[in-house]
């Protein structure tokens, strides 16, 4: 009775370890694309979130990024310069002489409490200081001169990132001790004397806030390394070193 058994051919054994080392090979690829991710050093990634709303690219020039501080920060900072250059109000003394400047008067943060509560407040408020927030280098400023504005102290600055007046309040706040006469503007003063250009520094600065979330982001999380395109491109080797064997 004759053997019906054929033992493996050494082609067969070929093309099994030709597969094993295709899929090892891509195992090997996938690991170095995931180390890859790993190697990003993020040090404090709070710490490095705080840095970044402070100042635009600190964040990321803290983490050792120079490269992202730089892609990040440049931009970022040119928009708030503009912005800020941009909204700057020149007041005009009682004796009709020009005040010192009023560096981002369309930077402020105002909020009534006699607006009512919630989307009432909101609306009622300045919406665009939401997103100019997300710099903390225009945010501090703004905020610390809405309390000394709320609470009648004098502003510092000379009004510097302060709200104007509003017209319900029947007060006018001066500017400084030092200068009594420099009176607070009101919102139609600075819209009238500015004109499109202190819609362009709200503009300005508000993009550059929504830029500077991405970067608060890249500096919390790291970059997004797309891991599935190269396991892809390994099974689809893999699978061409199949065919071949």
């Amino acid at each position: 009775m004759k053997n019906d058994m054929v033992p493996p051919s050494s082609g067969s054994s070929s093309g099994s370890s030709a597969q094993t080392s295709a899929k090892s090979g891509a195992d090997s690829e996938n690991a170095a694309a995931k180390e890859e991710v790993q190697t990003i050093d993020l040090k404090n990634r709070y710490l490095a979130l705080l840095l970044a709303w402070l100042i635009p690219g600190l964040g990321h020039l803290y983490q050792g990024r120079t490269a992202k501080a730089v892609f990040f920060g440049v931009p970022i900072l040119l928009l708030l310069i503009l912005g800020i250059r941009a909204g700057t109000y020149y007041p005009t003394l009682p004796n009709g002489e020009q005040g010192p400047p009023r560096w981002a008067s369309c930077v402020y943060c105002d909020f009534p409490s006699d607006a009512g509560r919630g989307i009432q407040k909101l609306a009622a408020g300045r919406l665009y200081f939401i997103p100019q927030a997300a710099c903390g280098i225009a945010a501090i400023p703004a905020c610390l001169q809405t309390s000394r504005f709320n609470s009648g102290k004098p502003l510092l600055f000379n009004g510097a990132f302060a709200p104007p007046t509003r017209a319900n309040l029947g007060t006018v706040y001066t500017a400084s001790v030092t200068n009594p006469q420099l009176k607070n503007p009101t919102f139609d003063d600075l819209v009238l004397t500015l004109g499109g250009w202190f819609d362009l520094g709200t503009i300005y600065v508000a993009v550059a806030g929504l830029l500077n979330i991405l970067a608060m982001f890249d500096a919390f999380a790291g970059p997004v390394i797309d891991v599935t395109g190269k396991e892809e491109g390994s099974e689809k080797q893999s699978d061409e070193n199949e065919e071949k064997a």
